[in-house]
């Protein structure tokens, strides 16, 4: 048990901070009722910083998105951690882990990418002081996971490299022409090398609504 609450708290550092913004067209199939209340509380298309204690807040002309200025130091932190656990956890165990954080990290990677290149067109509060901040998130986790595929790439097993990029398929940022190069399983022992069309999300537009709902809001439907 206190094995899971540390990997759980281990993997809620990667979104924690960060700023995000749901895109109404996130809902398409959400019941009106849901959708009112999320505007009446200025949620969609509004930028919103989610605080170390994974709490969401407004971006209201304060100063709180300067914690994003520590989000390295959480990534190096977490970095040392994943080496003590490689130490002292059986192999197995471990590459379980290790695949449950890789892949936070990399749905995380493509959340801010986006967020970066499209807060400017599709949110209602943004400011040319909040792009910097837009950047280094992005940058800082990209450079996580880089670290991530350079200390422990022979533990790691294939990740789904697309959970949310359905989201946001109108986005400019998501090239749906292009292709990924992904490892094949661990487990297999092969060096085979998979395809991945980004044109195919891994899961559905649904799916992908439910698990930034649960993620940021623990809204379940």
């Amino acid at each position: 048990m206190a094995l899971n609450k540390d990997m759980l708290d281990l993997i809620a550092t990667v979104h924690k901070p960060v700023i995000f913004y749901l895109p109404e067209r996130l809902f398409p199939n959400l019941p009106p009722d849901v959708i009112k209340g999320f505007e009446a509380i200025s949620l969609l298309n509004t930028l919103f910083l989610i605080d170390e204690k994974g709490t969401p807040g407004p971006i209201d002309g304060s100063i709180k998105y300067v914690t994003l200025l520590g989000k390295p130091k959480i990534l190096k932190s977490n970095i040392f951690q994943l080496l003590e656990m490689k130490s002292n956890l059986n192999k197995d165990t471990f590459l379980y882990l290790l695949n449950d954080y890789n892949k936070e990290v990399s749905t995380w990677v493509s959340a801010t990418e986006v967020i970066k290149n499209d807060a400017l067109h599709e949110t209602v509060n943004y400011a040319k002081t909040l792009q910097s901040y837009l950047d280094l998130q992005y940058q800082c986790l990209r450079d996580h996971q880089l670290e991530l595929n350079s200390k422990f790439g022979e533990w790691k097993s294939d990740v789904e490299f697309e959970r949310i990029s359905k989201v946001f398929k109108k986005s400019s940022s998501i090239n749906s022409k292009s292709n990924v190069s992904l490892k094949a399983s661990v487990e297999d022992k092969r060096k085979t090398t998979i395809r991945l069309n980004k044109s195919k999300s891994l899961i559905s537009d649904e799916e992908a609504d439910k698990y930034l709902l649960n993620t940021i809001f623990n809204v379940y439907i």
